[in-house]
C-alpha cells in the first residue's frame, strides 16, 4: 500500500437482506455500501449466484451517485459493476451508498444467496477499502403468495419509439393504488416485460400489493423516475381520468391485466420534483446541445443520447407541468 494511504473496512451487502421468492417470480434488490465518515471516488463489486437456484437478470448502476460508469453487466450468474464519481472532492458520496440494481430471478426450490468475489475494488480520497460481504438469504419456493393481491398492468413511457430505444431498460415505476380512503405507495418497481406493439414499446408487470386490502373502486397513480405521475382508473384509457376514485377491480389470483399503454406516462420530470417546468427545460437543452450519451437522466426517448428529440417531447410535456396525485 503506498505511503499516507488509509485502509478502511467497509461493509456491502443487499437490500432486502432476506426474501421468500416464488419459482419464476422476479424481483429487485439493491447492492449497498457503507463507507462512514469516508468519501468514495470508485466502486467496483462482482457479485455471484447459483445460476440453476437464483438467476441474475440485470444490473444497472445508480447513475444519481456514479456520474461515469465503467463497467456494468451480467455475465451467467456473475453481475460485474464497476462505476466511478466525477464529482468535486467535497461532494464525494460516503455513508450508506446505493451502488447498484440488481434484478434477480428464482428458478429452483432452495435457500440461497448471493456472494461478493474478492477482485472488488473501493477508493476514496487517501483510502483504499476492504469489503466485508453479508451474505444474504433468499428462499426460492413453488408455493405463490396469495396473501397479497395483484395489480397487472401495462404501461408506455411518453416519447419512446420502439424502433429506437435499446436504453429505455430498467427504468423503475412508482406505483400508488388508492380506494375507499385506503392508499398504499410502492417504489422501484421494474416491469418485468417488455413488447413492440405497433411503434410503441409497452411494458408490463404484476405487482403484489402487500398491505393493500381494497378490491374495488381502486386507482392506481404511476410515475416513473423521469416522468410525471398519471391518474389510472379504468382498462384501456386513452386519456386523463380526472374524477374520483377508479374503477379497478383486484384479487388476489387471476386478477385482471389493465392496459394503461394507450395513455402514456409523460416525460420530462428531470430533476424528479413531481413538476416540469424551466428547470427541467433547461436541463435537456444543455446536453442536447453537446449529444450528451454518458449522463442518459435527459435521454426521455431511451435512443442512448440527449438530442434535440428529447428537447421537443419535453416541450410537449410542459403542457400539463404537474403530476396527478388525486
Amino acid at each position: 500500500m503506498s505511503k499516507g494511504v488509509m485502509a478502511v473496512n467497509v461493509d456491502s451487502y443487499l437490500v432486502p437482506a432476506t426474501k421468500s421468492i416464488a419459482v419464476g417470480e422476479v424481483f429487485t434488490a439493491k447492492l449497498m455500501v457503507n463507507s462512514g465518515s469516508n468519501k468514495v471516488s470508485s466502486v467496483k463489486m462482482r457479485v455471484q449466484t447459483d445460476v440453476t437456484k437464483l438467476k441474475i437478470k440485470s444490473v444497472m448502476a445508480n447513475g444519481g451517485v456514479f456520474n461515469s460508469v465503467l463497467m456494468e453487466s451480467v455475465s451467467g450468474n456473475i453481475a460485474t459493476i464497476y462505476a466511478m464519481a466525477s464529482k468535486p472532492g467535497a461532494n464525494l458520496p460516503n455513508g450508506e451508498i446505493e451502488v447498484a440494481t440488481i434484478i434477480f430471478e428464482g428458478v429452483a426450490n432452495s435457500n440461497s444467496g448471493a456472494t461478493m468475489l474478492n477482485d472488488y475494488e473501493l477508493v476514496g480520497p487517501g483510502l483504499v477499502g476492504t469489503l466485508f460481504w453479508q451474505n444474504p438469504s433468499y428462499t426460492v419456493g413453488t408455493v405463490v403468495n396469495e396473501i397479497d393481491l395483484i395489480l397487472n398492468y401495462k404501461v408506455v413511457f411518453g416519447g419512446v419509439i420502439a424502433a429506437n430505444s435499446q436504453c429505455a431498460i430498467n427504468w423503475p415505476l412508482k406505483i400508488m393504488v388508492s380506494g375507499n380512503g385506503q392508499s398504499k405507495t410502492y417504489e422501484n418497481i421494474v416491469p418485468t416485460n417488455k413488447k413492440v406493439v405497433g411503434n410503441k414499446l409497452v411494458f408490463s408487470g404484476n405487482l403484489a400489493l402487500t398491505g393493500f386490502t381494497q378490491t374495488s373502486g381502486v386507482a392506481a397513480f404511476i410515475s416513473g423516475s423521469k416522468h410525471l405521475s398519471s391518474k389510472y382508473g379504468k382498462n384501456n384509457q386513452t386519456d386523463l381520468y380526472d374524477i374520483a376514485g377508479g374503477e379497478l377491480t383486484l384479487t388476489k389470483t387471476n386478477s385482471p391485466v389493465y392496459d394503461f399503454s394507450d395513455y402514456p406516462l409523460l416525460a420530462g420530470d428531470i430533476n424528479n420534483d413531481a413538476m416540469i417546468n424551466g428547470v427541467d427545460f433547461a436541463s435537456v437543452k444543455a446536453k442536447s446541445l453537446i449529444h450528451e450519451s454518458t449522463d442518459l437522466r435527459g435521454d426521455l426517448d431511451g435512443n442512448c443520447q440527449v438530442n434535440s428529440n428529447d428537447v421537443n417531447i419535453l416541450k410537449m410535456s410542459l403542457q400539463s407541468k404537474q403530476g396527478q396525485t388525486y
